[in-house]
């Protein structure tokens, strides 16, 4: 008997999978005719086991889906989240880009100030603020002179 037979002779659409694993196997071992097996199957509460199958099904169902909902609810919060504290990490980096550009701009300001007028003062704040790799790149780069102090410390930090 096809799912659709069944439908027909008992007035009831149940699920294909009812159908498949409840109803077409006990047909199958029986040897009654399609018609015979069908009034027994309503006389035998096959109306409320299907119902009550289905519903047990549905209710399954749902509680899975709303567990999947509140999952995704919860997701998107997170999302949120993250995504609000991603634009606050920007912008305090492009603060820190601004900053940053700033004082490299006021540190080469000092080194070039400590250039002329021979300030040594000057020169070890700089050390102070960037080390003394920082600076000595800095004059290496920019052409300017390495003092007898500079030299002294290259060997030391050569030698180390």
């Amino acid at each position: 008997m096809t799912h659709q037979e069944f439908t027909e002779r008992v007035n009831l659409n149940v699920s294909p999978y009812y159908f498949d694993h409840y109803v077409h196997p006990v047909y199958m071992k029986s040897e009654l005719d399609k018609d015979a097996w069908c009034k027994l199957w309503k006389r035998n509460g096959g109306y409320q086991q299907a119902y009550d199958w289905e519903r047990m099904m549905r209710t399954s169902c749902s509680d899975a889906i709303d567990k999947h909902v509140k999952r995704i609810d919860d997701l998107n919060k997170k999302i949120e989240e993250l995504e609000r504290e991603n634009r606050e990490l920007r912008t305090r980096n492009n603060e820190l880009e601004e900053e940053s550009k700033n004082m490299t701009s006021e540190i080469e300001q000092l080194i070039e100030i400590s250039e002329t007028y021979s300030s040594a003062e000057l020169r070890q704040l700089v050390i102070d603020k960037i080390g003394f790799k920082a600076y000595i790149a800095y004059k290496i780069e920019h052409d300017k002179n390495i003092w007898a102090m500079d030299k002294e410390e290259l060997i030391k930090t050569l030698t180390a």
